[in-house]
């Protein structure tokens, strides 16, 4: 099965880093820990660099721009027009996998805990796709809403797309990009929302668990929602007030239910990212095999396969063009 990333760099580059940061971890997790086949769609800004290193741990990658920009581009202008740009960007993905049964999207800002796959045997025929609730802390814990759902883990029954014409675009526009229950800045997750109310399968909360949520062994996919851990410090209270929506009281009931659970989560993130910094090139020739796990042969195996399988087309290429002089 495929899973999706998109990673849409804005002008601002002062976000790059950190967004970058995140990606990272992301798309570690999903090749080290799952058997999912990660695809990461991009706009033009991704440097050689980043590319490079998704190439190297087979990552596909795919350029792309939101199949209904011009649309986008009447009604936004500026961060509001980049940030639509890149939010919009999964609504393509049945366009661009026309021949999957079913496709997973997650949001760059994650961490897969565990393969996901053995626990996707939903039954979603009639359905759109599958979504997690919508979540937000409140005093003592967080609440769950009855009718919103978070589109950061998406679960694209791309079976029922082929057999419905839907046009995320024009619906978009003729609701003005405002959408029944949302604010404007909600972007993609108010569209999707209102577009698939009663075609969404309920997917367990373990697919989409925050860190504020507290500890759950059952967790598949962590989702930093709300706060950021790359830009993590020492005063807890003092970051959460100033990169989120909620008050100091709320804040502090969160860290009495789920601090350690928070802390936690931010400590795997930094080990994920100093891993990911590290290049596996796997060399039959050590004894570097000994003591992987089946998962990480797997994996490494894969990865040689995949440089493998460009090495083969360029030699195509390359021979096909020589036989035609």
């Amino acid at each position: 099965m495929i899973n999706v990333f998109s990673l849409y760099l804005s002008e601002d580059l002062k976000s790059k880093t950190h967004y970058l940061n995140m990606a990272k971890v992301a798309i570690y997790s999903c090749v080290t820990r799952t058997s999912l086949r990660p695809v990461v769609l991009y706009n033009s800004r991704l440097d050689s660099e980043i590319l490079s290193w998704m190439h190297d741990i087979g990552v596909e990658t795919i350029e792309h721009e939101v199949s209904f920009a011009d649309k986008l581009r009447r009604h936004y202008q500026g961060k509001a027009l980049e940030f639509a740009m890149g939010t919009y960007m999964r609504c393509d993905i049945p366009l661009l996998f026309p021949d999957e049964e079913r496709v997973l999207y997650t949001d760059s800002d994650v961490v897969f805990k565990q393969d996901p796959v053995k626990n996707l045997n939903f039954d979603i025929k009639g359905y759109a796709l599958g979504m997690s609730s919508e979540i937000g802390p409140v005093p003592g814990g967080y609440c769950t809403s009855d009718w919103m759902y978070n589109s950061g883990v998406m679960l694209f029954n791309v079976a029922w797309f082929r057999e419905n014409n839907i046009d995320f675009g024009s619906f978009g526009e003729a609701k003005g990009w405002k959408f029944d229950g949302f604010d404007e800045t909600v972007f993609s997750q108010g569209l999707i929302n209102n577009m698939f109310s009663s075609r969404t399968y309920q997917l367990p909360a373990e697919f989409n668990w925050r860190p504020y949520q507290g500890k759950n062994k059952h967790q598949i996919i962590t989702h930093y929602h709300m706060f950021k851990p790359d830009h993590w410090n020492q005063d807890v209270t003092d970051y959460l007030l100033r990169t989120s929506y909620i008050n100091e009281a709320i804040i502090n009931s969160v860290l009495d239910f789920a601090g350690e659970n928070i802390r936690e989560s931010v400590r795997e993130f930094i080990k994920i990212k100093k891993d990911s910094e590290v290049a596996i090139k796997p060399d039959f020739g050590s004894n570097q095999y000994n003591n992987m796990n089946a998962m990480e042969v797997k994996n490494n195996s894969w990865r040689l396969l995949k440089r493998l399988q460009r090495h083969l087309r360029r030699l195509t290429n390359a021979l096909t063009k020589g036989k035609s002089q």
